[in-house]
């Protein structure tokens, strides 16, 4: 059997990987079949196994995908802010799409087993670099706090996660509510 291209393995790897963020965003975690992954994908059944033992590695793979590392820490809170409510960051997903898949696969780590610990480690992490990011704000006397630095970082990410949810929620567009989550951000600090 010839050797694939490196590159066009992982095209195709991340083809598959958003193909069933798409399926897992329509129709849930539980919902979503390993056929309507490779239907999504115009891919066959095979292609999907050269890269995925089965429907679990593929979402936690997807997991993996979505809590992707960011980039380096921000200097300005409106840049902190940015960064928190940009939903469009994913290339070939739209907003909505990247959104539902995140509550559902996030919906889905809430039992113990692997998605759980991958969770835990990601929401830990974000917490410890969101702390730190917020930190170095006050002590450059950009912002300042209204509670301390963890419990701002953890208010950050439950206010943007829950009011995500509301949109999706009540069927209102994404782009309606992000001055709404910004507005919030902006009630837990004061700025000097």
């Amino acid at each position: 059997m010839p050797k694939r291209d490196p590159g066009h393995m992982n095209s195709q790897r991340e083809r598959i990987i958003l193909a069933a963020i798409a399926c897992i965003a329509r129709k849930g975690v539980e919902g979503t079949s390993m056929a309507d992954i490779w239907k999504e994908a115009g891919l066959s059944a095979g292609a999907l196994y050269v890269h995925f033992k089965n429907k679990e590695d593929l979402v936690t793979q997807c997991l993996r995908f979505e809590l992707a590392p960011d980039r380096a820490p921000p200097a300005t809170w409106d840049e902190l802010k940015q960064r928190m409510l940009d939903f469009d960051a994913r290339p070939g997903l739209d907003a909505t799409i990247v959104t539902r898949a995140r509550i559902h696969l996030r919906a889905a780590c809430i039992n113990p087993g692997e998605l759980h610990d991958i969770m835990r480690g990601f929401l830990n992490g974000q917490i410890v670099d969101l702390t730190g990011w917020i930190q170095r704000l006050v002590r450059e006397g950009i912002i300042a706090l209204r509670m301390d630095a963890g419990q701002t970082a953890a208010a950050i990410c439950a206010h943007v996660d829950g009011m995500l949810w509301m949109a999706l929620a009540t069927d209102r567009p994404l782009d309606q509510y992000l001055p709404e989550i910004s507005a919030g951000l902006d009630q837990l600090i004061t700025r000097p």
